[in-house]
């Protein structure tokens, strides 16, 4: 495999948050001017809430800060992606496409636990949280569809499948993830020679 098309995929911001040349430095600049900040803000759930609560304020419906119970919901579930989803998708997607194999289930026993995390929640709800998008469906869609990138099969999870393509057809997605599925066409052609 070519290491430029390697490095195009591993290569991530240091809390592996945000995967390269996926973000519109707009923001991060607009971060640092407000408060001064003289290093980068690279960190991509820190951000969202930074944006939420600044610009939007306390009644903002993606990260609600007056409303405690919502509020605990989506931290609990931007927690879950952050400490458990991302570092295993991240592991595994990386070791596929280092390999330049297709995925291989038997391979993937925490991605699939975590799978079944959420499809046992969104058998119960509309989205990850509640019935109600939020940031934890902002940042868990970007972590989801990474394992498009090796194919991964969704079909297990057929609660989950559902919510990523509701998501998928909502406005935001386009915008965070304009790059995504280029990526992902390209990753697919160089994993099946």
């Amino acid at each position: 495999m070519d290491s430029a098309f390697i490095t195009k995929y591993i290569a991530v911001e240091p809390l592996y948050e945000l995967p390269d040349g996926t973000f519109d430095p707009f923001w991060v600049k607009l971060i640092k001017f407000e408060h001064g900040f003289e290093e980068e803000v690279g960190e991509i759930l820190a951000m969202m809430r930074y944006l939420c609560t600044k610009f939007v304020g306390p009644d903002c419906y993606l990260y609600p800060t007056n409303n405690p119970r919502r509020i605990y919901e989506i931290d609990s579930k931007l927690s879950f992606d952050l400490t458990y989803l991302q570092p295993s998708v991240l592991e595994f997607v990386g070791g596929v496409v280092k390999a330049g194999k297709k995925s291989d289930p038997a391979k993937a026993s925490q991605v699939l636990k975590n799978m079944a995390e959420i499809e046992s929640i969104l058998s119960r709800q509309r989205y990850v949280a509640d019935n109600n998008i939020s940031l934890a469906d902002v940042s868990i869609i970007t972590t989801v569809t990474m394992l498009e990138i090796v194919q991964f099969d969704f079909s297990s999870f057929p609660a989950l499948h559902k919510w990523m393509l509701l998501v998928k057809s909502l406005p935001f997605y386009r915008v965070t993830n304009f790059n995504f599925e280029e990526y992902t066409k390209e990753a697919i052609q160089q994993l099946s020679k």
